[in-house]
């Protein structure tokens, strides 16, 4: 247990010093892709979107788990996170626990995501195969 302790410590150490990437603040294309999500946010997607945008534009590693219930909102905020960094011309990769979560994650995805110029592709191990869309 102190073992993993002062790994984890030196680890957190390591990663104050370290610089990150600093996004962009928010460009026309986000608020567009934000005012089109089809439902009214939830107060807690409203601060988590917040804080993470808030997280990314530092210079510094963002470190964040958005925990939260089935159909509470999560895949939209990470839409959203995701969008932000690939507009300043990062690449994105989600993960998920299960097969189907990522085909319904893909379909999420390229269903927002459609109006922007934005390749989204799914990668699953189980498959050993790469399927994708091109937007």
């Amino acid at each position: 247990m102190e073992e993993v302790a002062e790994d984890l410590l030196d680890l957190y150490a390591s990663r104050e010093v370290v610089p990150g990437f600093a996004f962009s603040r928010d460009t026309i294309w986000q608020r567009e892709l934000e005012a089109s999500f089809p439902y009214i946010e939830t107060p807690d997607q409203i601060t988590a979107q917040k804080e993470i945008k808030e997280d990314m534009e530092k210079n510094k590693p963002m470190d964040r788990l958005i925990c939260g219930d089935v159909g509470y909102g999560k895949t939209e905020v990470a839409i959203r996170a995701a969008f932000k960094a690939v507009i300043d011309g990062k690449q994105v990769a989600v993960l998920v626990p299960t097969t189907s979560i990522g085909a319904a994650a893909l379909c999420h995805f390229s269903e927002r995501m459609k109006a922007f110029p934005v390749k989204i592709e799914s990668l699953s191990g189980s498959a050993h195969r790469r399927t994708g869309q091109r937007h």
